[in-house]
């Protein structure tokens, strides 16, 4: 009875001194979290300022100025069928030529790409990614879409409701 009566005594400071080490223990491998935690968060700070200054540096290589051309279908406008003239012409072989005819004779225009008819928002948005990345870096960027009244500017720049 002494002995049972002694342990339920000691009880209260065996209880606290095995919430102390408890407290310890979880206080040390706390800290050792933090430390860890703050090396990744400065290796991280390191990766994304390389990441940045290589992605800019290929924005720059690939040139700061770039001249995309993007052929819209034939509209009803356009004609149809037979009588409808193509007055455009794709190289198979290089994506960067144009052929407009002029009274009859293929003129080339050179760009750095140009997009079909059949190509979709996709697409384009592909070509110009790294460009929106440089923006959200804090680099100016400019799109600029050019062209005549119902050529597909906006179609271009926003796309539909249904492919944005």
């Amino acid at each position: 009875y002494n002995c049972l009566k002694r342990q339920v005594r000691q009880f209260p400071f065996l209880l606290q001194n095995g919430i102390r080490q408890a407290k310890e223990e979880i206080s040390s491998i706390v800290q050792e979290v933090n430390v860890a935690n703050q090396e990744l968060l400065k290796k991280y700070r390191r990766e994304l300022q390389l990441r940045k200054k290589c992605h800019n540096e290929l924005v720059r290589l690939k040139g700061n100025i770039r001249v995309f051309c993007r052929v819209r279908p034939k509209t009803k406008e356009d004609g149809e069928g037979e009588d409808a003239m193509n007055v455009v012409n794709f190289d198979q072989d290089d994506d960067a030529i144009l052929y407009v005819l002029h009274k009859g004779k293929p003129i080339p225009f050179e760009m750095d790409k140009v997009f079909p008819p059949e190509t979709s928002q996709e697409d384009i948005f592909k070509e110009v990614e790294d460009l929106i990345t440089s923006s959200i870096d804090g680099y100016n960027v400019c799109i600029f879409a050019y062209g005549q009244t119902g050529s597909g500017k906006t179609y271009t720049m926003e796309g539909t409701a249904e492919h944005p």
